[in-house]
């Protein structure tokens, strides 16, 4: 694949280089994942070209008070997840 598309707040830096393949979806469930507990997405800017740098350099930071908040709702999500049946393709 080498097709640059994607929203930036969930593209994998892979897809910004230009040479991907399907794992980067891993990646886009990791950051809506994080979007889910945290509330905000880990990677931001105030527009579109600073988010993809962002992304690119692959380093985020959150606000350390939010910790347990943090705990909480991930014990809350993996609750919804037991008993979700896994398929293998």
């Amino acid at each position: 694949m080498k097709a640059k598309v994607g929203t930036p707040y969930y593209i994998a830096p892979e897809v910004i280089k230009g040479d991907y393949d399907e794992k980067c979806d891993v990646w886009s469930m990791g950051v809506i994942l994080y979007i889910l507990i945290c509330g905000a997405p880990p990677f931001y800017g105030p527009n579109d070209l600073a988010i993809l740098e962002s992304v690119k350099k692959g380093k985020f930071e959150y606000d350390s008070n939010i910790n347990n908040v943090i705990k909480s709702r991930s014990a809350h999500l993996e609750g919804h997840f037991k008993g979700v049946q896994r398929f293998d393709h």
